[in-house]
């Protein structure tokens, strides 16, 4: 069958697919899929570009359609309303660092993000409370994140002592880790190889050249 869909192999391929050919389907040498494999497999069994026109309008629409979650991460952290402008360098970093290092490694989706997120916030709640326990993510790019945003927020916290005089208590990694991981919530959209929330964070990178992170904090808190 001519332009048949590589993927259902029954359908007429309609739409160009830039990340089929690093699917399990490359094999195939085709170019395009039918309309509703594109739709069913976006993000789960193909690794989509950012730049694909069909994920940005797939994305776009589910910004319109989401719903808040009916419970929000880590509930009984409490994140007070002017938390955000009191600890907004802190946010925006943790923010830019991940954000640059998903950029670095380009195996790192939405789900390994959470993950690590997941895992910083229990180990500092167990910190704030005086004991110290932690459960690495299990994959191997969520645990190289992990690794490496543990590292940026000691050097983030001695820098601060450095600067300031004053230490960064646990419970402010807490809430500002938990703000970022309900940030999660709300963007996520859940498929395996999905980058939305990612993407979102990656809008926060500052030009070379631009000045350090302001104190005020340019994310929303989802429902405020």
């Amino acid at each position: 069958m001519p332009n048949q869909c590589p993927i259902c192999e029954r359908r007429r391929t309609k739409r160009f697919c830039p990340g089929l050919g690093g699917s399990r389907w490359r094999e195939s040498g085709g170019t395009s899929i039918c309309p509703q494999c594109c739709g069913e497999q976006r993000e789960v069994s193909i690794d989509c570009p950012a730049d694909c026109s069909y994920l940005i309008a797939a994305h776009r629409y589910e910004g319109e359609r989401r719903q808040p979650p009916k419970e929000l991460a880590f509930e009984k952290v409490a994140i007070e309303r002017d938390f955000l402008a009191e600890h907004g360098e802190l946010i925006n970093g943790l923010s830019v660092f991940l954000a640059r290092f998903a950029q670095e490694h380009t195996d790192v989706c939405d789900a390994d993000l959470l993950a690590v997120l997941d895992a910083l916030a229990r180990s500092y709640q167990t910190l704030d409370s005086g004991l110290y326990y932690e459960q690495p993510p299990e994959s191997a790019p969520a645990r190289r994140l992990y690794d490496a945003a543990k590292v940026y927020l000691k050097e983030f916290e001695s820098q601060q002592q450095q600067r300031t005089g004053s230490s960064v208590r646990p419970v402010e990694v807490l809430r500002a880790v938990v703000f970022l991981r309900r940030l999660g919530q709300w963007e996520a959209n859940g498929r395996a190889r999905s980058r939305r929330y990612l993407t979102l964070l990656r809008g926060q990178l500052p030009p070379e050249a631009a000045a350090p992170a302001p104190a005020q904090s340019p994310l929303i808190i989802p429902g405020r």
